[in-house]
C-alpha cells in the first residue's frame, strides 16, 4: 500500500491523503472545518480525474498602502495562461472582523472561474486576525471604518496597477 499526505497551506495546493490498495484508493480531503472520505474502487475501463496541477496557476501576496500609511495584505490566485494584464475580472473577497483569520488554503470552489480568467483576490483588511492582535484591534470599534478604507484602498492598487480590469 502506498500512501502519502498533501498538507500544504497555499491557495494551489489540496490538503488530502490517498491511500492506494490494488484496485482502490482512499481518498480523504481535510479542512479545517469539514472532513470527509470517501472510498473510489476503480472498474474496467473507468478512471476518476482528480488532477490538478498546480503549475498552471500562481498565487501571489502583494501590499497595499491604506490612506494612513499602514501595509495591507492582498492574496492573489490565476490561472498563469489566461493572465492578461488589465484585462482579468475579478472575484474580490474580503473581510476583517472578530478576529478571523482568512488564511490561503485550497478552494476546489474557484477553480472554474480561474479556468475561464478570473483572478480571485483576498483582502486581508483590518479586524480579521491575520497580522496579529494590533490589526485585529486596529479595524474595530472606534476605529471600524479602517475596515471599508482597507477595502476600498485595496482595490483601488488593484486596479491602478493592472491587475484586473476595471470594467469587470
Amino acid at each position: 500500500s502506498i500512501s502519502y499526505c498533501l498538507a500544504l497551506v497555499e491557495y494551489i495546493k489540496p490538503k488530502c491523503i490517498l491511500n492506494f490498495v490494488d484496485n482502490s484508493y482512499l481518498f480523504s480531503y481535510l479542512d479545517s472545518k469539514l472532513s470527509y472520505t470517501k472510498f473510489i474502487t476503480i472498474q474496467n475501463g473507468f478512471r476518476c480525474n482528480l488532477s490538478f496541477n498546480k503549475n498552471n496557476y500562481e498565487s501571489k501576496l502583494v501590499w497595499a498602502d491604506a490612506r494612513d500609511g499602514k501595509k495591507v495584505p492582498i492574496s492573489l490566485v490565476y490561472r498563469k495562461d489566461m493572465y492578461f494584464e488589465g484585462k482579468n475580472p475579478l472575484l474580490i473577497y474580503g473581510y476583517g472582523s472578530y478576529g478571523i483569520n482568512r488564511e490561503a488554503n485550497f478552494n476546489s470552489t474557484i477553480i472554474p472561474l480561474l479556468i475561464r480568467g478570473f483572478i480571485y483576490v483576498i483582502l486581508n483588511i483590518r479586524g480579521g486576525g491575520e497580522m496579529g492582535k494590533h490589526w485585529y484591534e486596529d479595524g474595530r470599534m472606534f476605529k471600524k471604518m479602517n475596515n471599508f478604507y482597507d477595502f476600498n484602498d485595496g482595490v483601488r492598487f488593484i486596479l491602478n496597477n493592472g491587475i484586473g480590469d476595471k470594467n469587470n
